[in-house]
């Protein structure tokens, strides 16, 4: 999801960022409207119309879309490496 996004989203996070994850789910044999409330619920309506979101939002929502799924929260969440990747991204 991530690389989808980073090259060619544009504008449409929400849409292209929904597509991405229900075509992943469905090709793995979920039912399409299972699919679709499983992305509706790690989305939450957390990406804003034409405002590029910060890589830490858009990891949150595949973590929080697989702790939806597996009940199971990831080893190191992105919000520990948030600080880290900030004082990379500096100029």
């Amino acid at each position: 999801m991530t690389h989808t996004l980073d090259s060619g989203a544009e504008g449409g996070w929400y849409g292209q960022a929904s597509i991405v994850l229900s075509w992943f789910l469905t090709s793995s044999g979920m039912d399409r409207a299972e699919a679709a409330r499983a992305v509706e619920n790690a989305i939450g309506g957390r990406f804003k119309s034409w405002v590029t979101p910060k890589r830490t939002l858009i990891e949150s929502v595949g973590e929080d879309l697989a702790v939806g799924l597996t009940g199971h929260a990831p080893y190191q969440d992105h919000r520990e490496r948030e600080r880290l990747e900030d004082l990379h991204d500096c100029d």
